[in-house]
């Protein structure tokens, strides 16, 4: 029985419903509490997890560059430094939602996927297939992990409420 609503239980381990009739709220099971995140959930977070590190470290390098090195122009490296910077912040908290099984976050993760196949798609006509091709093989791996019966199941059952909410995160 994934709730326990039973009027016999100990008042102090039933939760308050916060309702003003007095009938406790649902509260989830040890069978529910104990759903674990799936593997391609998990592997596609920590993809996201590593190029949000990769273009937060970007950002500090082009920062950094543009103050003690000699760009052409001081102002658009920091500008770019900062954008790379927030744009890395962002994906680490795309690479968390996943982590957390957040709906919001899978979207994004897609997005960025995709934009990235055509910064690749860039690097390939510009001869730099040493950087273009590992960027479309992992955005695509990742891409594919994102959709999987898994993952979507997952994230479906956390908007329809059938997983428990992480009380600290």
């Amino acid at each position: 029985m994934p709730f326990s609503l039973r009027s016999d239980e100990p008042a102090k381990n039933r939760p308050r419903s916060g309702r003003s009739t007095g009938v406790p709220s649902p509260t989830v099971s040890k069978h529910n509490a104990s759903i674990r995140r799936p593997i391609p959930l998990t592997i596609a977070a920590v993809i996201v997890g590593l190029q949000g590190t990769g273009l937060l470290a970007l950002g500090v390098y082009l920062i950094e560059s543009g103050l003690f090195g000699s760009p052409d122009s001081v102002s658009v490296a920091i500008t770019t430094g900062l954008l790379a910077m927030a744009g890395g912040l962002a994906l680490l908290a795309v690479a968390y939602g996943l982590i957390k099984i957040r709906v919001w976050s899978r979207s994004p993760a897609i997005l960025w996927q995709l934009l990235t196949i055509g910064v690749a798609w860039y690097q390939l006509q510009a001869g730099l297939g040493e950087l273009g091709i590992p960027l479309i093989v992992t955005a695509a791996i990742t891409v594919v992990l994102l959709l999987t019966p898994s993952a979507t199941n997952a994230l479906e059952r956390r908007a329809a409420g059938q997983l428990p909410e992480a009380r600290n995160g």
